[in-house]
């Protein structure tokens, strides 16, 4: 069963190497980006309105995604950041249901992604008995 937690800053090292291994960061590069990652993650489990969420099936961990609340007006706002899946399980529906669970937490947000140089904006209007 795949289970969507929220991460703690102690889970950081293995953020990391997902990061590394899912973005291909091996070898010399992945020395470079291994502890700069580190602290860039780190800094979503202590800035306020920025938060890791992280998924899990049988205590492994899976994915993870970061994201930060942008204050709005008449809308929440989030910008999701990074979306990181272990190469093991990409393409195998995991990002999907990430995904989906992480709009579901928001309701009436709207989230969006920036890819390189295109920015994706995704609407969604989520009911959900949790709210942050």
């Amino acid at each position: 069963m795949v289970e969507p937690v929220t991460a703690r800053q102690n889970a950081i090292y293995d953020r990391t190497h997902i990061y590394l291994d899912a973005f291909d960061k091996k070898g010399p590069i992945g020395d470079l980006y291994s502890e700069a990652v580190a602290e860039y993650l780190e800094r979503f489990t202590k800035t306020e309105n920025c938060f890791m969420y992280t998924l899990i099936e049988k205590d492994v961990i899976v994915g993870f995604l970061t994201a930060c609340e942008i204050p709005g007006i008449l809308s929440r706002n989030i910008k999701i950041d990074t979306v990181a899946i272990a190469p093991e399980y990409q393409n195998k529906g995991y990002e999907t249901v990430m995904m989906n669970e992480f709009f579901n937490l928001f309701e009436n947000a709207v989230f969006s992604l920036e890819q390189k140089e295109t920015v994706f904006r995704i609407s969604c209007t989520a009911k959900s008995d949790s709210k942050r």
